[in-house]
Parts: C-alpha cells; sequence; structure tokens
C-alpha cells in the first residue's frame, strides 16, 4: 500500500513543470527617449543591442515613447512599434507599458520587458507637484517556483516620497522587486550603443 501512494504522488507531478527560478538578472534603463544627451542622435537600434547584450530576465526602462507622430516621419530608422515592443523584439516575451506623459505628438512613460509571463498589471499617478506627470507601474508576473512576484517600476524623483496613491498599495512581504531607473545605467548604455554605432563595419 505504500508503495502505491509514493507511485500516485510521483505521477500526480506534471513532467513538464519548469523548474524553480531562485535569482533573476534585472536591469534599469533610463532611454531617454531612444536619444542621447541633449537629443543630439537617434540610437535606439543601438541601444537595442545593448540592451539584449546583458541577457537580463527583467528590464524596467523609463521615458521610454509609446507613440510619437513627428519622429515617426522624421528618422529613418524610428521604428514602427512602440519603442518598449522594439526594445523587447524576440528576446522578451512579455511586457507592459503605463502611459505617464501625453503630449501633441504622442505620450511616453514607463514600461517593463520580461521573459516570464505577465498576469497582470496597473499604471498608478503618483505625481506630487509640477506640471510633469509621474507614473508607478506595478506588475505580477508568474516566475517558476513562486506564487507570484511583484515587479514595481517607478522614477527616482518619485520614490521616497509620499502620494496618497502610492500610500494604498498593498502588497505582500516576499516576492517584490522595486526598481527605480537612475540615470547612470542609461550613460553606460548609451556609451556602449554609440560605440557600436560607430564600430567599423567589415569588410
Amino acid at each position: 500500500m505504500s508503495d502505491d501512494s509514493k507511485r500516485q504522488s510521483v505521477d500526480s507531478v506534471p513532467l513538464n513543470t519548469p523548474p524553480a527560478i531562485h535569482r533573476l538578472r534585472v536591469l534599469t534603463v533610463n532611454t531617454h527617449k531612444g536619444f542621447t544627451a541633449l537629443n543630439r542622435r537617434f540610437i535606439l537600434p543601438e541601444l537595442r543591442e545593448a540592451v539584449r547584450s546583458t541577457s537580463a530576465d527583467l528590464v524596467f526602462l523609463q521615458e521610454v515613447v509609446g507613440e510619437h507622430e513627428r519622429h515617426s516621419s522624421r528618422f529613418n530608422n524610428w521604428p514602427q512599434t512602440s519603442q518598449y515592443e522594439f526594445l523587447a523584439d524576440s528576446m522578451w516575451s512579455d511586457f507592459a507599458y503605463g502611459r505617464n506623459a501625453v503630449y501633441p505628438n504622442g505620450h511616453h512613460g514607463n514600461a517593463l520587458l520580461s521573459k516570464y509571463p505577465i498576469r497582470e498589471y496597473r499604471n498608478l499617478d503618483v505625481s506630487i507637484t509640477g506640471p510633469e506627470r509621474r507614473g508607478l507601474l506595478h506588475c505580477v508576473l508568474d516566475v517558476p517556483g513562486h506564487t507570484e512576484v511583484h515587479a514595481i517600476c517607478v522614477a527616482p524623483e518619485s520614490a521616497g516620497k509620499p502620494s496618497p496613491v502610492a500610500a494604498r498599495i498593498t502588497l505582500p512581504t516576499a516576492g517584490v522587486i522595486a526598481r527605480r531607473c537612475p540615470g547612470d545605467h542609461r550613460r553606460r548604455l548609451q556609451r556602449l550603443a554609440v560605440a557600436r554605432q560607430h564600430r567599423p563595419r567589415p569588410s
């Protein structure tokens, strides 16, 4: 009888169950809408190569463009899709976007690229004062070995400041990844992107 019980418990485990994930490689980037400092050059294609080279599981993006009609007609290499979809390409199967700033030509905000399914997401307005809008992108991920993983993308200017909306967010004590998007990562990736832009082409 004990042998049958053991056999039943083994058979009940799906054979295609993925192994539990205990470590995630995370990258945070301020894309600066795909431009270098002072908007001198559009380097989103090169930035995509630089981001892909990190092999990150999760990529938190700030100042990523969802749509911009004027830029799309002005730059020949402007992507046909949103910038976050262009960056995700075939490497990150799931993505979520939170629109923060809206203007006549389009809009931009925060985004998350994920190699794991995004079960649900919401974008919360955590603006404090002034005309510039700030958002908090909250995603719930399905990561093998965990009931749920919460990923939060917020601008560094908003982090640590009181917000009536942010104060109402209730999260579990475990399985939370909160990332700000400071500019230093962007500068390092942009240097790599510019280097890729100017590397000699093979003859």
